[in-house]
């Protein structure tokens, strides 16, 4: 193994979701036991702080697939347009033992793909237009067995709520961009902060998981070269995607937010949002398998 491929760091170990909600409950419940105490004897405020920080932490449990599948802006696939997916993404459940997971197509030119969900019954998988269109049938396979991995494995309950729970102040920046209310000067104000919280966000996502995803994909295809063209594509392409989020970036199978000059200012506070191995390190790394 040569010293690029040395160079991975260990398999990340993400935060479990219970730490995830509860990290969300302990912020959530002494503002609004402050308040409380403010407004109401004691023992009613400590029931309300109580209600609340559990009605938030549920929500966060329940709604972190919808969310996520909700910003990715995907539609059903259509079993004619896109019988070449269904058929590669139902060949790899089968070789990765996992249940087939709802599929959506993402209409974008951009090469790129999506997976969430909170176990393998929850999961949702994104495909963009740009994907489909950029491989063949063996760089898709690559480019799949990337994605349910990640299912397979462990680790992507982990991921989606970090959306939604330790995530969740980006989440909300990224609403108020999109709707533009972020605006001018306005946006290095909300992302200062937000890019602040990047690092309590990796206890969700655990590291570097996106090389580790690749050399499993490998593993279950057994023929390297499949990614490599899909990763190849991909940078060909393009990853950027018009629905890709800082929330939401992790869990994309590359960059889906600039990262270089096309983002202007925003580009160095976007890198804190992306895997710490860039593109062009993973084809090296897969070039040497």
């Amino acid at each position: 193994m040569t010293a690029v491929a040395e160079d991975v760091e260990v398999r990340p170990a993400p935060a479990a979701p219970a730490v995830l909600l509860g990290a969300l409950a302990a912020a959530v419940l002494p503002p609004v036991l402050l308040v409380g105490l403010l407004l109401l004897p004691v023992w009613a405020a400590v029931l309300v702080a109580v209600v609340v920080a559990g009605a938030v932490t549920g929500w966060a449990w329940a709604r972190a697939t919808h969310v996520v599948r909700a910003l990715g802006g995907g539609t059903p696939v259509d079993p004619e347009r896109h019988a070449r997916l269904i058929n590669v993404v139902d060949g790899l459940c089968l070789a990765t033992g996992v249940p087939a997971p709802a599929l959506e197509v993402v209409d974008d030119p951009a090469a790129n793909a999506l997976i969430a969900g909170r176990n393998e019954r929850d999961a949702v998988l994104l495909v963009t237009t740009g994907l489909l269109d950029a491989t063949d049938r063996v760089a898709l396979e690559g480019a799949i067995a990337h994605q349910l991995v990640q299912l397979r494995d462990g680790g992507l309950a982990s991921a989606t709520l970090t959306v939604t729970t330790v995530g969740l102040p980006l989440l909300l920046v990224d609403r108020l961009l999109h709707r533009g209310d972020g605006a001018g000067g306005g946006v290095a104000a909300l992302l200062g902060p937000a890019t602040a919280l990047s690092s309590l966000r990796r206890l969700g996502i655990g590291g570097d998981r996106q090389t580790w995803a690749d050399l499993d994909a490998v593993a279950v295809t057994r023929y390297p070269p499949g990614l490599l063209a899909a990763l190849e594509a991909c940078r060909r392409t393009g990853t950027v995607v018009a629905s890709g989020t800082r929330s939401t970036a992790h869990l994309w199978m590359a960059e889906p937010i600039a990262t270089d000059e096309r983002a202007g200012a925003l580009a160095e506070r976007n890198r804190a949002f992306v895997g710490p191995r860039s593109l062009d390190e993973r084809i090296d790394i897969l070039r040497e398998l």
